[in-house]
């Protein structure tokens, strides 16, 4: 009477090491693009959420019928962030700067990996914000990027477009 069957299904022990090799060998391969897809969705993340800011600022702004602040603070993941908030300053000396007691309506810090850089508005507070219709108190940028070779710059103007451009990092 023979005990081994012939009949038998599965694998043996050297087809489910080749699978594991073959596996291996495609998740090497495949790891450095998956890391740079990551790096890319934070940035974009990232700009949208600077942007939707912007937006919220603007119908506070004009909701609220007051003036609207959005400062930045140059920096790289934690160290880099936003807030909006309602600017009830009374001169131009403490304008977007924000002051006990403001109400302070949203915040953000950047995702690991994402700067964010050169918040040029005119100003010494590296700030814009909007009246109560709307219109920017004054025109600039914003700069976001990543390790990688993207950027994206949130454009603000005069009359209170808000405009994201993504491009290449300049040469240095």
């Amino acid at each position: 009477m023979n005990r081994f069957r012939t009949d038998a299904r599965g694998f043996t022990l050297m087809e489910l090491l080749v699978i594991i090799a073959v596996i291996s060998v495609a998740a090497a391969v495949a790891a450095p693009s998956v890391s740079a897809w990551m790096k890319s969705a934070q940035l974009d993340g990232a700009a949208r959420e600077v942007y939707s800011l912007f937006q919220k600022a603007r119908m506070e702004a004009v909701k609220r019928r007051t003036k609207v602040a959005i400062c930045f603070k140059e920096g790289t993941g934690r160290d880099g962030y936003c807030e909006i908030f309602v600017d009830d300053s009374a001169g131009e000396a403490n304008a977007f700067i924000r002051q006990p007691g403001e109400t302070l309506l949203a915040s953000m810090t950047m995702p690991p990996g994402v700067s964010l850089t050169d918040p040029d508005f005119g100003n010494p507070s590296k700030a814009s914000g909007f009246n109560s219709q709307g219109r920017s108190r004054s025109n600039g940028h914003v700069i976001l990027q990543n390790d990688g070779a993207k950027t994206y710059t949130v454009n603000l103007s005069n009359a209170g477009n808000i405009r994201l451009e993504t491009g290449l990092k300049p040469e240095e």
